[in-house]
């Protein structure tokens, strides 16, 4: 095998492995890395974890948010109330791929004080009530907004993890509409 490496082959080491892998790798590259030495859920739980942390940052302390739990409805029911019939199918196939990853986000969010996960909601609920729109056109600006101010939009994977956690927060019925009555 080494009578097989030409004169150009240059041995590297765990920091040049690592820069090439911060670095030079794409987001989808960095995936299947991580697929290939089964640990992509730490690399999804890096990146919720790196996004909360940065909406707790800009979080205004003693923000509280009511929740009233006898109102919840199933996901298809929220999906339906909020979404025009047309994108039904597509939102329920995207709410059915990053629901794998909601529990990585309650384990994160489980480890922070009542306090700061109210925070967190109350953030969110709060940027997400400035925008215009239906809840597509609002969840479509919220990701950009958040993968624009804490990353960069060209970050596939980090703009998944957003919308992943908006839509945890959408399924736990903490934005758009939760009830037919709402």
């Amino acid at each position: 095998m080494v009578e097989g490496l030409d004169g150009n082959t240059s041995i590297k080491g765990i920091k040049d492995i690592i820069y090439i892998i911060e670095n030079e790798l794409n987001s989808n590259k960095r995936r299947k890395l991580a697929d290939f030495l089964n640990i992509s859920q730490h690399f999804i739980q890096d990146y919720v974890s790196q996004i909360i942390k940065d909406l707790m940052e800009h979080s205004n302390k003693g923000d509280a948010i009511p929740f009233d739990t006898s109102t919840l409805k199933s996901p298809k029911e929220i999906i339906q109330l909020n979404f025009n019939r047309e994108d039904w199918d597509g939102v329920n196939s995207q709410m059915v791929d990053v629901m794998k990853d909601f529990a990585i986000i309650l384990e994160i969010i489980s480890g922070y004080e009542d306090y700061e996960k109210d925070m967190l909601k109350h953030r969110i609920i709060d940027d997400y009530n400035k925008l215009g729109g239906d809840f597509k056109t609002r969840l479509n600006s919220s990701t950009d907004q958040y993968t624009k101010q804490y990353a960069n939009l060209k970050d596939d994977e980090y703009r998944l993890s957003v919308k992943t956690i908006l839509l945890y927060m959408f399924e736990q019925c903490l934005i758009d509409e939760k009830t037919t009555e709402a």
